[in-house]
């Protein structure tokens, strides 16, 4: 098994348990965790479904990304900070956003050529940059509020570090990764792609465990 085959296979059995562990303690886990929970299903479903179609039925899954994770992954992770917004004005803004995301892809779906066949790299980006918006707006939210008093309990808190962590270190990787021409350095960029990757879905996982701990004590 070569390095980048043992990433992609541990980053699909971290998804896979951070999908359970979700499930398992929804109860303890904030408010509208389905909402996250439902996002990070659809990205196992995605990149389990895209390892099957490159490896095995030799076919090009770049539809899937376009839709599965540009489309309807970067909304329900933006819908879940709407939700979790609890200032008025700024949960207004975070329905702008969720607003601009879907008016973005779908425009992007029909004018963009290739679809299918072709990774939208320029929607991917805008989907990015209005995610780390919807962050930190949920950070001024979260820092206002009672949370800020037991943010090392609160897991919605995790997700926002973690997905600041991910696309925040994919971001260079995917621009200067179009820059790349020679395959040994492609390689690099993608073992460095699922190494962020790979540290912000741990950092998630654990912190399925610790707003255990934390969440039991207070309840006491």
């Amino acid at each position: 098994m070569t390095l980048r085959s043992f990433f992609i296979f541990t980053l699909l059995g971290l998804y896979l348990i951070l999908f359970c562990r979700l499930v398992l303690k929804k109860k303890i886990l904030g408010k509208h965790i389905e909402f996250f929970t439902m996002a990070i299903f659809t990205i196992f479903f995605t990149e389990t479904s895209a390892l099957i179609c490159r490896q095995y039925l030799d076919k090009n899954p770049t539809i899937l990304y376009n839709i599965s994770i540009i489309g309807i992954t970067y909304f329900l992770f933006l819908f879940y900070f709407f939700k979790l917004t609890e200032n008025q004005n700024l949960k207004k803004l975070q329905l702008g956003i969720c607003v601009v995301h879907v008016i973005n892809f779908i425009v992007s779906a029909f004018i963009t050529k290739d679809f299918i066949t072709v990774f939208s790299e320029t929607t991917n980006f805008t989907g990015i940059f209005l995610l780390l918006v919807s962050v930190a707006v949920f950070m001024i939210d979260t820092l206002n509020s009672e949370h800020v008093l037991r943010l090392r309990s609160y897991y919605p808190f995790y997700v926002a570090l973690s997905l600041v962590l991910i696309y925040t270190g994919l971001i260079p990787l995917l621009f200067f990764g179009k820059m790349v021409t020679q395959p040994s350095e492609a390689y690099v960029f993608q073992i460095l792609m699922l190494v962020v990757n790979w540290i912000g879905y741990i950092l998630l996982i654990a912190g399925t465990f610790y707003a255990k701990k934390i969440n039991t004590a207070y309840e006491i």
